[in-house]
Order: C-alpha cells, then sequence, then structure tokens
C-alpha cells in the first residue's frame, strides 16, 4: 500500500515525455527482486542445460593444394585451346584446391558416404535401432517441427523418412566448416563431435570422398581431351601445329596417369585427423554468461513493462 501511495504522489511522465535513465535506474531498483528472481531462473535453466548437454571435440583436418608438376608446361599451351576446341583438363593446384572444398559439401560426396553404414548409424544413431537393425521414426522434436512448419510456413508435412544422402548433406553443412590459415597456404577442415574416435574416422572418410569425386572428374575429362587430340593430328598438316598439339597429347596422357595413382590429387592432408583433447562445446562459461545477461534483461523488460502498463491505467 505504501509503494502505491508513494508511486500516486510521484510525478508521472506523460504520453509525450520519456523515462531518463535515472527513472529506469529508481524502477529496477525498486523492483531487484524481479530482475534477480529472472537471473536466477535462467542460471538454473543454463546448469541444468549443461547437465544434460551432449559434449563435443574439435575435430581438425588440415590439408594443402597438391603442387602438379605439369603446371609449369601448360601456361605456354594455352593459346591452343581455342584451335583444339578444348580446354587443359590440368587446372592449377590453387584452383583444385577450391574445388574439393566445394566438392566435401556436395551430393556426389555425400552420395558416395552414404553407403557406410558406420558413418550413417553413427551420426543417426537416434533414428537407428540396433536390435532389428532398421530405420525408425524417432517421433519427438522431429516430428513437432514438421507439424509446425506445415502449418506456420504451409510446408508439405512429408513425414519422417529415412537418412540417405540429402540428409547427411544437410548434416555436413550444418557442422563442416572451413578455415584458411591467411599467413600460409594451409586450410584446415573442422567439426565438432562428442566421439572423437568416430569424428576422425569420418573426417578422414569425407577427404578421401571428395578428392576422389575431383580425381574421377579430371581422369574422364583427361582421357576424353586424349581422344579429342589424337582425332585432330588425322586432320592437322601444319608442322608447328602438330608439335604443339603433340605437346598437348603428352601433358594430357600425363594427366591420365597421375589421375589414375592412389596418392593424393586436389589437396594432400597434413596427417591424420586430430581431436582436440577437452571438449569445445558447449562452453560452460559462456552458457553461463550468456544465461546472466537473458535473465537480467528479461527481469529489467518486466519491471519497465509493468511500470508502462500502470502507468497507462493510471492516465
Amino acid at each position: 500500500m505504501a509503494d502505491e501511495l508513494k508511486m500516486k504522489d510521484s510525478p508521472r511522465p506523460t504520453g509525450d515525455e520519456l523515462l531518463s535513465v535515472t527513472d529506469v535506474l529508481n524502477r529496477l531498483l525498486e523492483k531487484k527482486i524481479w530482475v534477480a528472481t529472472s537471473i536466477i531462473v535462467c542460471a538454473v535453466l543454463a546448469l541444468a542445460y549443461l547437465n544434460v548437454a551432449t559434449y563435443k571435440h574439435t575435430i581438425s583436418l588440415k590439408v594443402v593444394a597438391v603442387k602438379a608438376n605439369l603446371e609449369s608446361k601448360v601456361s605456354g599451351l594455352n593459346a591452343l585451346k581455342n584451335f583444339t576446341g578444348l580446354g587443359l583438363s590440368i587446372s592449377d593446384s590453387d584452383h583444385r584446391l577450391e574445388l574439393f572444398l566445394d566438392q566435401i559439401k556436395e551430393r556426389q560426396t555425400t552420395t558416395m558416404l552414404s553407403s557406410d553404414k558406420e558413418i550413417m548409424t553413427r551420426i543417426f544413431s537416434k533414428e537407428w535401432n540396433p536390435e532389428t537393425k532398421e530405420w525408425q521414426d524417432p517421433g519427438g522434436l522431429g516430428s513437432l517441427i514438421r507439424f509446425i512448419n506445415s502449418v506456420v510456413f504451409a510446408k508439405p508435412n512429408a513425414g519422417w523418412t529415412p537418412p540417405d544422402a540429402a540428409r547427411l548433406q544437410d548434416f555436413i553443412l550444418g557442422r563442416i566448416k572451413v578455415i584458411r590459415d591467411t599467413h600460409t597456404p594451409i586450410v584446415n577442415i573442422q567439426m565438432l563431435f562428442s566421439d572423437p574416435g568416430f569424428g576422425k574416422y569420418f573426417l578422414s572418410k569425407l577427404y578421401r570422398a571428395a578428392d576422389s569425386a575431383i580425381r574421377e572428374r579430371a581422369l574422364l575429362r583427361s582421357k576424353q581431351n586424349v581422344s579429342h587430340l589424337t582425332k585432330r593430328l588425322l586432320d592437322i598438316s601444319m608442322v608447328e601445329y602438330r608439335e604443339s598439339i603433340f605437346g598437348m597429347l603428352a601433358l594430357e596422357e600425363n594427366a591420365v596417369m597421375l589421375a589414375s595413382s592412389d596418392l593424393p590429387f586436389a589437396a594432400e592432408p597434413l596427417g591424420q585427423p586430430v581431436a582436440s583433447a577437452d571438449y569445445d562445446a558447449p562452453k560452460p562459461i559462456l552458457v553461463m554468461i550468456v544465461a546472466i545477461i537473458l535473465g537480467a534483461t528479461i527481469g529489467a523488460f518486466a519491471v519497465l513493462l509493468r511500470f508502462g502498463l500502470r502507468n497507462s491505467r493510471v492516465q
């Protein structure tokens, strides 16, 4: 009652006036128990989350571009590609590395990986029944999200489908990070996973699948170029052009041999994937700081909202 009398006696801003910083602080101090309660509630929820959260390690694989011995010979022959009607399949190392970094997130790569039962059952473990050895609808949050999307966003609810290459691609797009070193040619491919052993296995398989996909495309292109250049030799009589085409043909045949080997083709790993010694996510200190800030914000908003509603009723 005393607080209400004090509020009635104190001057109130009109509709056209704004609260000063001092007024805001005074209101918050009057209702500091609200702010404190909100902070405590958010902190308790954060602690509960930290107790049930799945802690993850950072899995890293460092790669560099593969330096091809043929690159220095290609520049002198590029002027002939319009004449011969083809582009050289021997791209520079940096370009092939960029292709590799894009390839690790492509559907072709995930299609290759989706045939690995170990990868699919570990990544989508909540949908795998080890007793029946079959996929099953986990229900729960996934079903709720599909229902909300169909109602709120008018998206068709196709229902649950077993994990496939498309869903594995979504997983990779959400987990894989590519970090470039601005001072060295090293590129660091990272992901978070709870099991460091499986994380290293998955990252190693992902690297090999992406590098293999680029190798297969380059091999096919080189074989097609060899066939094309061989046919062009039959139609050209000028000695200078024939010598140049012979040079291009030699490069393409060398490219076929390189792409046919088991050596790294687009990106060369600097050792095996490694896992961090400690957990990297979630970070307890960061979670608690965010919870405290969020709690203080919610509490302050509730106090000012209450004051604004009471002030509007009095006016």
